[in-house]
């Protein structure tokens, strides 16, 4: 009981999903604070993290997810300029560029924004990048400037000559790009946090939904709602499109750019504390992976409902029937292990590590064919490796295997766009949406 209290206060207060860290992350965090704090009552220790501010940050440091880089995706950031030079310098009448990067972790991502629009040319003086965090250490990692060798990936590394210098530890960043990124501290979650901020031109958040309970994503893409002018662009992680499906956002179809224009008018200015009207973004959350339990499911034709009959009560995700018929019926151990690879493999995706990801996908539908979600997941990995060929066929055998599975029908619908394919797109998106109303009673 006492563990189950500490995760909801990791929810309550920075939203939390412990369960999307895989295994017992936040078990071991917690061990490991309370043999540091001498502390043996889990009771006593969650006494101590209601009623510590360090203790509760210490806790913090160990449970969030830092992994990052520079120029992660940089298809994100190719658009990103792309967008200023022909659009933004040419339409907008603001004096300047506001970009949002939440969260930044250790700098690179709100850093790599700043070279990229240096490298555009465009006047500093009409650049504002915010980089916010709810991690302390990163926060100092990020206003120092230096690192090692894991920040920089991949086969093009022009920037480092250009931007950096050798400083003990890695690279320095250069005082002219390090001068355009203001870092402060901030908890989506902390209500209030952001009344009176200025709306944003551009706001990354990436690989942070994945990880926040289905209020927790509410909180935070309500807060989004209000943050990002009409026309500006939300970047997403990879995994990350199916959780936005409200009408005033218009993905853009370019392979390899995860990112959604909004469309609309816009929300009414930032909300003073207090005000707690709904947003529309909020009708519109779904979980983009969820996994199935660890233990052997029943099968297929055990859970699926006979003709005729609804598929999910009003409001229940169709996640909640795929979970129960992820597989066929397995020994509970080799269930556990399949699991343990779908977990893994999330956890190297968002670590960008796709073709680890994508061999422990392949380990698992070597397990078990008919696992729904390893082949959904094996999708958009090979939708984020740019192997279209590869990603729709996974899709297509998750829509196989569960008829209903709009997740996959809606990626598929975006191959189909970037095919050319017009008219096939439209009716998956329109199946898609038929069988998502359906399942929420609308």
């Amino acid at each position: 009981m006492t563990q189950q209290e500490i995760e909801a206060l990791l929810d309550q207060r920075i939203g939390l999903s412990p369960g999307s860290l895989g295994g017992e992350t936040v078990l071991k965090a917690v061990g490991r604070r309370m043999k540091h704090c001498g502390v043996s009552d889990p009771r006593a220790y969650l006494a101590c993290l209601r009623s510590s501010e360090a203790e509760w940050e210490a806790l913090l440091e160990l449970v969030v997810v830092p992994e990052t880089w520079f120029f992660r995706n940089k298809e994100s950031f190719a658009f990103l300029t792309r967008h200023v030079r022909t659009e933004w310098l040419s339409e907008s009448a603001g004096p300047e560029l506001r970009v949002l990067s939440i969260p930044c972790a250790s700098g690179e991502e709100p850093y790599s924004v700043a070279m990229a629009l240096a490298d555009t040319g465009l006047d500093q003086d009409r650049v504002a990048i915010d980089g916010m965090d709810i991690s302390p250490a990163a926060l100092e990692k990020a206003r120092q400037g230096v690192y090692g060798p894991e920040a920089f990936r991949g086969r093009n590394l022009s920037f480092r000559e250009r931007y950096f210098t050798p400083a003990p530890g890695g690279h320095r960043i250069d005082p002219s790009v390090k001068t355009m990124v203001q870092f402060q501290r901030a908890n989506l979650m902390e209500e209030g946090r952001f009344a009176g901020v200025k709306p944003y031109d551009v706001i990354f958040c990436r690989n942070l939904l994945i990880y926040l309970s289905d209020q927790g994503k509410e909180r935070a893409l309500a807060v989004f709602d209000r943050l990002l002018k009409p026309g500006g662009i939300l970047f997403v992680g990879h995994v990350e499109r199916s959780l936005i499906r409200n009408p005033g956002f218009q993905w853009i179809k370019q392979p390899g750019v995860f990112a959604c224009r909004r469309t609309d008018g816009g929300s009414s200015p930032p909300m003073a504390e207090g005000d707690r009207s709904p947003s529309p973004l909020r009708r519109s959350i779904r979980p983009a992976i969820q996994w199935p339990p660890l233990a052997s499911p029943p099968s297929v034709s055990e859970t699926a409902p006979r003709q005729g009959s609804s598929k999910a009560a009003p409001g229940r995700s169709s996640m909640d029937h795929r979970r129960r018929s992820a597989s066929s019926p397995m020994p509970p151990r080799k269930a556990a292990v399949v699991e343990g690879y779908l977990v893994q493999a999330q956890r190297m995706a968002d670590q960008g590590k796709m073709e680890d990801a994508f061999r422990l996908c392949e380990k698992s539908v070597g397990e078990n064919a008919f696992h729904i979600q390893a082949h959904f997941l094996m999708g958009l990995i090979c939708h984020a490796m740019d192997n279209e060929e590869r990603a729709e066929e996974a899709f297509n055998k998750a829509v196989y295997l569960d008829p209903n599975h709009h997740e996959a029908m809606s990626h598929l619908a975006f191959i189909m766009e970037h095919r050319g394919e017009w008219d096939k797109a439209e009716r998956l998106r329109r199946r898609a949406q038929r069988i998502r109303q359906k399942e929420e009673g609308l």
